[in-house]
């Protein structure tokens, strides 16, 4: 992925965002969220069927590290 940087040489916010979100299925996983902020875990998962349930469990988990999701 391109980077840009800012003067004091570290990466730009728009590049820290892309790197956080970028993902096969961070993308839908938040659009999901957008469309409704209440998910229970098995709803979820049906709603972005195919994506394994380890890799939604993981990818969730990252999201909420970074603050996207509660």
């Amino acid at each position: 992925m391109p980077s840009c940087s800012s003067t004091q040489n570290q990466p730009c916010p728009a590049t820290r965002l892309l790197q956080k979100i970028s993902g096969k299925w961070k993308g839908i996983i938040l659009y999901r969220f957008i469309q409704q902020s209440n998910w229970h875990f098995g709803e979820l998962n049906a709603s972005v069927s195919p994506c394994p349930t380890r890799m939604l469990a993981r990818q969730l988990a990252q999201l909420c590290a970074d603050g996207f999701i509660p």
